[in-house]
């Protein structure tokens, strides 16, 4: 349920419809079948007329949501489905517009990240539907490039802040053959990013690099504490 919620992103005055009036809220839970799997399917209405389906599957040792559905005729859609491994990590995920985006992991940090991507053989600009998949046909799809297709990958090298990247690189929209990179250095005691650093293209033939380098917070606001 918690998972469900953290979802919900409403607008501000559906957050005051809803807080002035407890009962324009109605949420209905229920296991029902769904590509012959038991899923847990939540229903919210809302006061704007909003409604939204949030269908959780077990994945690892939890429920996650894994297809959202939802909308209204004057506010945008919601419509999402994802794909989890048996961690708990989305490694496929088709948005509202139906491109895909897929997603590997380095234990459980996240390693790269592929898109945007098309289902196979339907143009999610062209389809009425924009080429919407279920849970199962996403976890079965092969997706296709499209011309925004980029991959970035991470890399972790700090021993301080393990989970924190070093090293992010992301395929060059100025130059086809070349990638933009970006490293990081981190303060030792606080995380906070100390060395900004991005190498990237502005033309096919030109790179540049740029530098950016921040104080810690005691050094900005106390810069006469020793060091």
């Amino acid at each position: 349920m918690a998972d469900v919620m953290n979802l919900l992103e409403d607008s501000e005055s559906d957050r005051r419809s809803l807080l002035s009036d407890a009962r324009s809220l109605n949420l209905m839970s229920r296991t029902v079948e769904n590509d012959r799997r038991s899923v847990v399917l939540t229903r919210v209405t809302y006061a704007s007329g909003k409604v939204s389906q949030y269908y959780a599957q077990s994945a690892g040792s939890s429920m996650i949501t894994a297809d959202v559905v939802g909308g209204c005729s004057s506010c945008s859609s919601e419509d999402g489905t994802y794909v989890f491994d048996t961690s708990g990590h989305v490694i496929k995920k088709q948005d509202a517009r139906g491109y895909i985006t897929q997603y590997t992991y380095a234990g459980s940090s996240l390693s790269s990240i592929f898109g945007l991507l098309k289902p196979p053989a339907c143009d999610p600009q062209t389809d009425s539907a924009h080429c919407r998949l279920t849970v199962a046909a996403l976890t079965a799809a092969s997706p296709e490039l499209t011309p925004v297709s980029l991959v970035t990958t991470y890399a972790y090298g700090n021993a301080n802040w393990p989970d924190k990247p070093t090293l992010i690189t992301t395929t060059s929209v100025a130059n086809g053959s070349g990638t933009r990179q970006e490293s990081l250095t981190y303060d030792v005691a606080t995380g906070e990013v100390l060395v900004r650093s991005v190498t990237g293209w502005v033309s096919s033939a030109q790179s540049e690099t740029h530098t950016t380098t921040d104080l810690p917070f005691e050094r900005r606001f106390f810069p006469s504490c020793p060091r």
